[in-house]
C-alpha cells in the first residue's frame, strides 16, 4: 500500500471513530440555583453568566426588570409576602449556594442606565471575572462605561471616558449608536492570562 493510501485510510478511519462519538447530554437541572434565595429575593432577567477560576458562576439579575406584581414585599408597607428584586451580581458555587451578592440601580456613580426605572436590555449586561478574582461590569446602552470591582463589590476603576452626559428621557429612549468620544456600548469584552482586556462596543474593538 502506497504512502498516500495508508494517509487516506487512516484520515477515513479517524473520521469514523470521531463520528462514533456520542455527543454531550445535557439536562436541565431544577434545583440549581438553591432557593429561596435570602431577604425575599427573586432573580430577573439574566443577560450573562461567566466562571471563575474556581467553578464559581457569577451571573447578572437586573433588578429594574422586576413587575409592580412580582414586587409587593419591597413596598412600604408592603403589600405582600413576596419579592424583592435580587441584587444585579450574585455568586454561587457549584451546588447552586449563594456565596456574595451585591449592585444595582445607583451602586456606584455611572453605573448602567442611572435615573431610569425599568431600562430593560439597556441596563447590567456583560460580566468578567479576572484571575485575580475582580469583577468588570458593563451596561448595553449609549455612554455606558466598563467598570472595575472587588469580589466583594468595592468600586476599584471606571475604564470609559464619557462623551456629553445623557438624560434619564434619552436614555430611555435610546436605541442604538455612538456618542461623543465614550464607549458607546460596551457590549462584550474578555481578560486573557496576560492581563489584556478586549472590549467591544458594536463597531469598535478596544484594548487598553
Amino acid at each position: 500500500m502506497s504512502a498516500a493510501a495508508l494517509r487516506a485510510y487512516f484520515l477515513l478511519a479517524l473520521a469514523g471513530a470521531l463520528h462514533a462519538q456520542n455527543p454531550p447530554v445535557y439536562k436541565v437541572d431544577a434545583s440549581w440555583p438553591k432557593l429561596p434565595l435570602p431577604n425575599k429575593w427573586m432573580m430577573q432577567g439574566v443577560p450573562t453568566m461567566v466562571v471563575d477560576k474556581d467553578d464559581h458562576i457569577w451571573v447578572i439579575s437586573r433588578p429594574r426588570d422586576i413587575t409592580p406584581d412580582e414586587s409587593g414585599a419591597s413596598k412600604t408597607p408592603p403589600r405582600n409576602d413576596c419579592c424583592i428584586a435580587a441584587p444585579a451580581i450574585l455568586e454561587f458555587d457549584t451546588q447552586g449556594n449563594l456565596l456574595k451578592s451585591w449592585g444595582g440601580p445607583e451602586y456606584v456613580n455611572g453605573g448602567p442606565a442611572p435615573g431610569v426605572d425599568r431600562p430593560g436590555p439597556q441596563s447590567e449586561h456583560a460580566i468578567v471575572v479576572d484571575k485575580a478574582g475582580n469583577v468588570w461590569l458593563s451596561g448595553a446602552a449609549r455612554g455606558d462605561s466598563i467598570q472595575k470591582f472587588t469580589s466583594d463589590g468595592k468600586f476599584l476603576w471606571d475604564f470609559g471616558h464619557r462623551g456629553t452626559a445623557i438624560t434619564p428621557e434619552q436614555r430611555a429612549k435610546a436605541a442604538a449608536g455612538a456618542s461623543g468620544r465614550g464607549i458607546a456600548r460596551g457590549c462584550a469584552f474578555e481578560t486573557e492570562q496576560s492581563a489584556d482586556r478586549y472590549f467591544a462596543d458594536r463597531r469598535r474593538r478596544l484594548r487598553p
